[in-house]
């Protein structure tokens, strides 16, 4: 295989030719937890998740929740429309 390739593994997950699996979250996982984020602030969010997430505990939407809780928090003049 070739660096980057996929394949399929036993459990027909992705795992990349480096022995790698990604996990993929979308804006609208975020946005879907508050809709008055917009996609520019989702993915600002979504970078933190990636950055600052608990590998023994990994990013779920309970996680996601709390870096929306937190970006309010530290965003002045940021609020909840809902």
């Amino acid at each position: 295989m070739q660096n980057g390739e996929l394949r399929t593994g036993a459990n027909d997950g992705i795992v990349d030719s480096d022995g790698y699996i990604t996990l993929r979250w979308h804006v609208d996982d975020v946005t879907g937890l508050d809709p008055s984020l917009t996609d520019e602030e989702a993915r600002t969010i979504l970078g933190t998740v990636e950055r600052r997430h608990d590998a023994s505990i990994g990013v779920n939407f309970d996680v996601i929740q709390t870096h929306i809780d937190n970006f309010y928090a530290v965003q002045p003049g940021a609020y909840r429309s809902y």
